[in-house]
């Protein structure tokens, strides 16, 4: 089902988004993510045919399942940073993320 909106409906939901975003915690992870949700509804409404593609999602638990150490906050901060630095030819995989969370947070022995 294709996503329909008019341009009101689009100026309403970019308001509602923009108050979420400033109501949201000081985590810039959470504030990224909604943008992220934003541009994907209004990159939805531009294709109307939408082209197929696929999307790979990494959350919190992937990355606890790597480090169980890590509180959920930051395993947000490692996925965000994944979602700014990942390099496009390697991608995100398990040894990337235990990387880049031992980077962050190292481990204590």
């Amino acid at each position: 089902m294709d996503l329909v909106l008019s341009d009101t409906d689009m100026e309403n939901l970019s308001n509602v988004f923009m108050q979420h975003v400033e109501d949201c915690d000081s985590s810039s992870a959470s504030k990224r993510m909604i943008n992220n949700l934003f541009k994907k509804i209004c990159e939805a409404r531009k294709r109307p045919g939408c082209e197929y593609s696929i999307e790979i999602s990494w959350g919190v638990s992937d990355i606890q399942s790597v480090r169980p150490d890590l509180s959920k906050n930051k395993c947000r901060e490692v996925l965000d940073y994944l979602d700014r630095k990942h390099d496009a030819n390697q991608g995100i995989n398990w040894e990337v993320i235990e990387i880049v969370a031992d980077k962050l947070y190292p481990p204590k022995d």
